[in-house]
């Protein structure tokens, strides 16, 4: 699998910098179910899973969830 921090221009984030995170390869779903829609709406044309999800990456290549400002857990480690 790969995975790819993205700025909302859809360039890559930087290290530390928070941005949406896309997944890649043969563990991910190729779409919804029947569900033309929301496939387009989720997966690119390279088979770029849109998560929603925002991330960042640290120095040490651990991926971080960057909890939204209505959330009070902050971050959590994967």
């Amino acid at each position: 699998m790969r995975a790819r921090i993205v700025r909302e221009d859809g360039s890559d984030a930087e290290l530390n910098e928070a941005g949406e995170l896309w997944l890649q390869g043969g563990n991910i779903a190729l779409g919804y179910y029947q569900n033309p829609k929301a496939t387009a709406e989720t997966f690119d044309a390279e088979g770029w899973l849109h998560t929603g999800d925002r991330f960042r990456v640290d120095e040490h290549g651990r991926y971080l969830y960057v909890a939204y400002p209505c959330f009070s857990a902050g971050i959590v480690q994967f």
